[in-house]
């Protein structure tokens, strides 16, 4: 085994993108001593700079920045995780490939069929750069014994795969819309955790030789935008202390302009802007001369400290 150390870097800040940073960290935790090379952790890359800097200061990397590019032109860099929203996969797949830095691209591979083959002739194209896609379900023990006992012949012929995942992170309405409910940037439950089960049962199963046809419905048509859930919380939060707030508050101090700031976010994208919405209210509160007592609490709630409670998305790829 080599002793040189592996270079590894993040590029996404989000959710998932937090939870490959820290899995390259403990890689090495996971098997035997000397099993693995040294790995170091190089730098995490957000478009949003403080993700990336948090993040970055969270687990242990070495610096951040805002530009995948400068992760592409890195020479210090190994091998790159791409945790980012779906449509963006391909640019920057495709970028790190011919700059010979090894790839582990998040699923789905990206949110076109073009896309997909586009990025898969230039990986083919470079067979000295391995690359992968984040199915990480395969490599669950029991699953992998599953696999293993279909492929010895140990469960005969299999005629049969039915699947089910069990997730819940969309299922409240008022969760805010978002790019992976939008279609474009995402395809919805089929890409997002439909791509997680496809992968099993080929895993299981072998490829897929032929799709007969399906019957897919949106079963929530209409999510709030996230500007209306992170106000609505607000208020909620607001009226621990002041019930009479809401009986008076139009929220006229609320502009057009924050409304669309927070309307163009996602959800995490759009948490830094909890600060300026509740500035707006106390700006609001103390024209009417409520007590100022009420903006501090508000402002030391748990909004800008737990994610989760303001808005339900767990990705952010």
């Amino acid at each position: 085994m080599s002793t040189k150390p592996i270079s590894v870097a993040v590029i996404g800040a989000g959710m998932a993108g937090r939870t490959h940073a820290n899995a390259w960290r403990q890689a090495s935790t996971l098997y035997e001593p000397g099993v693995l090379p040294p790995v170091r952790l190089a730098a995490i890359c957000d478009a949003f700079e403080p993700f990336a800097k948090a993040s970055a200061e969270s687990y242990g990397y070495e610096r951040y920045t805002t530009d995948w590019k400068e992760i592409a032109a890195a020479d210090d860099i190994d091998v790159v995780s791409i945790v980012v929203a779906n449509r963006l996969h391909r640019e920057i797949a495709e970028a790190l490939i011919l700059a010979g830095k090894h790839v582990l691209c998040e699923k789905p591979l990206t949110d076109t069929l073009e896309d997909a083959k586009a990025m898969t002739e230039v990986a083919e194209a470079h067979p000295e750069v391995v690359t992968g896609i984040g199915f990480g379900y395969r490599r669950h023990a029991s699953i992998a014994k599953i696999a293993e006992l279909a492929q010895n012949g140990d469960l005969g012929e299999v005629f049969h795969f039915d699947g089910r995942y069990w997730c819940d992170y969309g299922v409240d309405p008022n969760t805010p819309i978002a790019w992976r409910y939008k279609g474009p940037m995402g395809s919805g439950a089929l890409g997002d955790v439909g791509s997680h089960m496809t992968d099993v049962a080929e895993f299981i199963c072998g490829p897929i030789k032929r799709i007969s046809g399906a019957t897919l419905s949106t079963v929530i048509k209409k999510r709030p935008r996230l500007w209306r859930a992170l106000l609505a919380v607000a208020a909620w939060r607001l009226r621990q202390k002041q019930p009479r707030l809401l009986k008076t508050m139009t929220l006229p101090c609320l502009t057009p302009s924050l409304r669309t700031a927070l309307s163009a976010q996602s959800p995490y994208r759009a948490l830094p802007l909890v600060t300026r919405t509740l500035s707006c209210l106390t700006s609001w509160a103390r024209r009417r001369r409520l007590p100022s007592t009420w903006p501090a609490a508000a402002r030391s709630s748990s909004m800008t400290k737990r994610p989760s409670r303001v808005c339900a998305d767990p990705a952010r790829s």
